[in-house]
């Protein structure tokens, strides 16, 4: 079979695109299979389709065979996106295969394994959410700090680790943010002149929309 590949990774998981595309060049040489090219998307939650990679990946079905992934949740772990990716592949009459789960779903077996195990993998998503948000609320009520990372544009007080300070280094680039948002410009423009600058963020990397939609709609939170 002529395939193509899909590989994923969110921030900060332990997965790579790298080992996502051995695996994927492994199991198509031990199966004769030809590999055509892996599209990939980086820094992306799989709670969403709404992903460039994943949009060219299923663009370059057509000229393909089907997809090979490393493991189902690389795809979605949303099920009901889940059912509208299957179907999607269903109707092209393509195959997808999971390689770390063993799926085929040229196999009616196959089709059905994948089913249940998209079932699985949002259950479990589900339930993290819950732990996470009751691990929350349990700190908020102690006044405790939430989180080892001060948004952007704040510091934690060297002197009261529970408090955040502003941070003189970010607070020029998020009062531009705000200045920005307020003459009506989109998170993307946003990002865009900030990169065109050659503002970069916290971590040394270009500004993307999603962030500037974090940061937006936190001041809005903080600001009441």
């Amino acid at each position: 079979m002529k395939l193509i590949a899909y590989a994923r990774v969110s921030t900060g998981d332990q997965q790579t695109i790298e080992a996502q595309g051995d695996k994927a060049r492994a199991f198509c040489q031990l199966h004769d299979h030809e590999l055509t090219h892996i599209y990939t998307d980086e820094g992306v939650s799989g709670q969403t389709i709404d992903r460039d990679g994943l949009r060219d990946c299923l663009n370059a079905l057509k000229k393909s065979d089907g997809i090979v992934i490393t493991k189902l949740d690389r795809l979605s772990r949303s099920l009901r996106d889940w059912c509208w990716l299957m179907d999607y592949i269903h109707t092209q009459k393509k195959v997808l295969v999971s390689v770390t789960d063993g799926i085929d779903t040229s196999t009616a077996a196959g089709e059905m394994m994948a089913n249940m195990l998209a079932t699985f993998a949002q259950f479990e998503l589900r339930s993290i959410k819950e732990r996470t948000l009751t691990s929350m609320n349990y700190l908020r009520k102690q006044n405790r700090r939430i989180s080892r990372h001060a948004p952007y544009g704040y510091e934690f007080d060297p002197n009261d680790t529970q408090h955040l300070i502003p941070c003189s280094q970010e607070a020029w680039i998020l009062g531009k943010i705000r200045g920005l948002h307020s003459q009506g410009c989109g998170f993307a423009e946003i990002a865009n002149r900030l990169n065109a600058e050659g503002r970069l963020n916290r971590s040394g990397k270009p500004w993307n929309r999603s962030a500037i939609f974090k940061i937006v709609k936190r001041q809005e939170k903080i600001n009441g």
